[in-house]
């Protein structure tokens, strides 16, 4: 990714034109605990919003394996965001994550991964709009990209700095949806 011309704005600094504000296809971002999918993905929505209380994100420090739901743990991935110029770097994967996907994302910017493009326009949208998503789709960017999964991105953040951090909670071989 190339970074922001002079005089452009970060998406953090949530300045907003026509080409940035449009929802990335197959997002949803009006959705409540009752609609997710798994147990452990609503033990991580409901930390999410326990530690949001009032405020427009939970903060960065929040996110603490030792806090956090454990059931949760292992379909987790954690992203840290870094710009300029605007990126993803994978800090954390959980072990039923690389069991599923057949790859450690751990260290690696998801930008550098094959076939990325959506998942990376869904990511920056999070960024911009400082909310949560839920997303079905077919998984392009790791070995085993047979499988369906459903991912929430979490995010977290805040005090000026706006998204600072994004879990992200998967439940793979999904029914699809129609």
């Amino acid at each position: 990714m190339n970074a922001p011309s002079e005089g452009t704005k970060s998406p953090r600094d949530c300045g907003e034109d026509e080409a940035t504000s449009a929802r990335p296809d197959n997002l949803q971002d009006k959705f409540g605990r009752e609609i997710l999918s798994a147990a452990h993905m609503c033990a991580a929505y409901d930390y999410w919003c326990d530690n949001r209380g009032n405020l427009e994100l939970p903060p960065a420090d929040a996110i603490d394996p030792l806090r956090m739901p454990r059931a949760c743990l292992p379909f987790i991935v954690i992203l840290e965001v870094e710009d300029p110029p605007l990126r993803f770097r994978c800090r954390l994967t959980g072990t039923e994550v690389v069991n599923s996907l057949g790859v450690d994302l751990t260290g690696l910017y998801i930008d550098e991964l094959p076939e990325i493009a959506k998942q990376l326009a869904r990511m920056e949208w999070c960024v911009r709009k400082r909310q949560p998503y839920l997303v079905e789709d077919a998984v392009t960017f790791a070995p085993h990209d047979y499988r369906r999964y459903c991912t929430m991105a979490l995010p977290f953040g805040g005090g000026g700095q706006g998204v600072e951090r994004i879990v992200f909670v998967f439940d793979f071989d999904i029914e699809v949806h129609k």
